[in-house]
C-alpha cells in the first residue's frame, strides 16, 4: 500500500465518521500521528473545533483512534483496550521475530528457543526446517511467524 493510498483511506474512515455520527454538533474528528505496526497502521483521532482548530483540552471522551489494516486495507476505530492489545501484540511478535532471527543466524542455541517455548523435539525440528526454508525479515515475519506457531 502506498502513502498515497494509505492517507486517502484514513481520510475517507474520518469524513464518514464526520458525515454519519459527529460525537457533538461543534466537535469533528481529523487524523493526528500515525503508528506502524507490522499488521496494520494506527492514527490517533485528533478532535477539532468548528474552524478546524484542535482543542488544548478534549471536550468528549472516546476511542483514541483508529487503524488500517495492511492485509484488506479496511479501516476500523479501536478503543484504548484494542490499541493496548495492538501494542501488546506487536512486542510479542517482536520478540518471537528477534528470537527466531537470532537462531537462524547461529547467535542463539536451539536449546534456548526449546526452552524458552517449552517445544518438543520434533516441534524444535520444524521450527529449524522452516527457519532453514525461508528467508525473514521484520516486515514480512509476521506469516512466517504464524506458521511456525500454528505448528507448535
Amino acid at each position: 500500500m502506498t502513502a498515497e493510498e494509505l492517507r486517502t483511506i484514513a481520510e475517507a474512515h474520518v469524513a464518514g465518521l464526520n458525515g454519519s455520527s459527529p460525537p457533538h454538533a461543534q466537535i469533528k474528528f481529523g487524523i493526528g500521528e500515525m503508528t506502524e505496526f507490522l499488521t496494520c497502521y494506527y492514527f490517533d483521532f485528533r478532535l477539532l473545533d468548528a474552524n478546524d482548530q484542535e482543542y488544548k483540552e478534549p471536550p468528549v471522551a472516546g476511542a483514541p483512534g483508529f487503524i488500517v489494516s495492511k492485509n484488506d486495507k479496511q479501516a476500523k476505530t479501536i478503543s484504548l483496550g484494542d490499541l493496548g492489545a495492538l501494542k501488546r501484540r506487536e512486542v510479542e511478535l517482536t520478540e518471537i521475530y528477534q528470537m527466531l532471527a537470532d537462531v537462524k543466524e547461529r547467535n542463539t542455541s536451539l536449546m534456548k528457543l526449546k526452552s524458552k517455548y517449552d517445544l518438543t523435539s520434533k516441534q524444535l525440528l520444524c521450527v529449524k526446517r522452516l527457519l532453514d526454508d525461508h528467508e525473514i525479515d521484520r516486515n514480512s515475519s509476521e506469516e512466517l511467524i504464524t506458521e511456525i506457531l500454528k505448528d507448535i
